[in-house]
């Protein structure tokens, strides 16, 4: 079962916590951390870690995403939100794309939540940008070597240090 999981901050845009501000895509989001993780718990941190392998067992990708008001503006303004998590397992031929028809499963975010927009605010209000706990889960995930790209909503790859964000890990 695919679970890749939609970074919704789409809805802090349209809440008006966010300014003007033009920027390039490539550089308007910062994937500060991840982690891939079997669990994530209330206070959105990540679990037990693994760097290179994994269990079969339900694996998730966590980030810790960094954007200013600005940033989010452009994405938005731009068709660029929300954000995708697309998993793929790397088969001998190459990549391909596991389960249903529908390459991604869109499951948003609880960022619309009203405390949860309020507490956007005062961050970006005290710092100037603000972070995100983000995650997407594989529960009923197979052995081999797993690929999760991200991309924006017009299928374009966000960029981490001039290349496409992608991660892999090995199920055993």
């Amino acid at each position: 079962m695919r679970l890749p999981f939609v970074l919704a901050v789409g809805l802090a845009v349209a809440s008006g916590l966010v300014g003007p501000g033009p920027a390039a895509a490539d550089d308007l989001i910062e994937i500060a951390s991840h982690k891939w993780t079997d669990q994530v718990t209330e206070d959105r941190q990540h679990g037990r870690t693994f760097t290179e392998t994994a269990p079969v067992a339900p694996l998730n990708l966590w980030m810790l995403v960094k954007a200013s008001p600005q940033a989010l503006k452009a994405l938005a303004e731009r068709g660029k939100l929300p954000i995708f998590h697309q998993w793929f397992r790397v088969a001998i031929a190459g990549t391909s794309a596991e389960g249903a028809t529908e390459m991604i499963d869109s499951i948003a975010l609880d960022a619309g939540r009203p405390d949860l927009l309020r507490q956007l605010g005062l961050e970006i209000e005290r710092r100037g940008f603000f972070d995100w706990r983000t995650w997407s889960r594989k529960d009923n995930i197979r052995a081999g070597t797993w690929l999760v790209r991200i991309k924006y909503a017009d299928n374009t790859p966000l960029r981490c240090g001039g290349q496409a964000c992608e991660f892999r890990i090995t199920v055993k």
